[in-house]
């Protein structure tokens, strides 16, 4: 007789925390449940650190106004705190990558200093970094793949489900698109997409306050058990009273 005995984990994601720009209550609020939930797998998808001071290459930007220092601490205290053992690196913190390598030597130096004290935060947590990359850039675990997320149109969360499930992977889990939202793909292999929302005050991203794709935004993470073949995902989105409505 086959084994049918499946052996389910407990996991937990979160993304888009973005450093200085961080809820502070909120950031508790899921600390705490992951104290309660204590999952075997967490994950955080990235943008972890805001860079608002490299936005646009530092030329001629009033983020370049923005403490590096305050928001790499927020960022990394943060991950010290919900100790992930994926950390999968988002579009802001492949500025580090591109910039590096840039002509200016001061950004070069603080992207370059930058990049190392996350990878050494992450060494010091046992955290394994995964960089940001659309062909190689995601988790799998169960049946579904997590990654930071690329697209970023209206579709995007139906647009990830159909780009990037293959075969025994018919899940995607993104932050990046700042709402929390799940959405079906349309073949036949049924494969869904799901998006955990960001973590930030909305109030101090100024530098998207005027765009209208803004007001959509809203602010959870994600949830759930996985077997060596399935994964089961719950979205935790954020009430009006500014806190999430959880089963434990």
């Amino acid at each position: 007789m086959a084994n049918i005995t499946r052996k389910w984990k407990r996991w937990m994601a979160v993304g888009c925390s973005h450093g200085h720009l961080a809820d502070q209550a909120l950031l508790r609020q899921v600390l705490e449940f992951k104290k309660r939930f204590n999952p075997e797998l967490t994950i955080h998808l990235g943008d972890a650190i805001d860079l608002a001071c490299l936005r646009g290459g530092a030329a001629g930007s009033s983020d370049e106004a923005c403490d590096p220092e305050g928001d790499l601490n927020d960022g990394l205290s943060f991950l010290s705190q919900l100790h992930p053992q994926v950390y999968l690196l988002g579009n802001h913190e492949a500025r580090l990558t591109h910039l590096m390598s840039s002509p200016k030597a001061i950004v070069s130096a603080l992207a370059c200093r930058v990049y190392q004290q996350i990878q050494d935060r992450a060494k010091e947590l046992k955290c394994k970094v995964i960089d940001y990359d659309f062909q190689s850039g995601w988790y799998p675990f169960g049946d579904c793949l997590a990654g930071h997320g690329y697209m970023i149109n209206e579709a995007a969360v139906r647009d990830h489900a159909e780009a990037i499930c293959t075969g025994e992977h018919n899940k995607v889990l993104i932050a990046h698109l700042h709402r929390v939202t799940q959405a079906e793909g349309r073949n036949r292999a049924h494969p869904t997409g799901y998006c955990v929302g960001w973590l930030g005050d909305q109030s101090l991203a100024t530098y998207a306050a005027q765009r209208r794709a803004t007001t959509s935004w809203s602010r959870g993470f994600a949830w759930g058990e996985y077997c060596h073949n399935e994964t089961q995902i719950w979205l935790a989105k954020e009430t009006r009273s500014q806190t999430f409505r959880l089963p434990v």
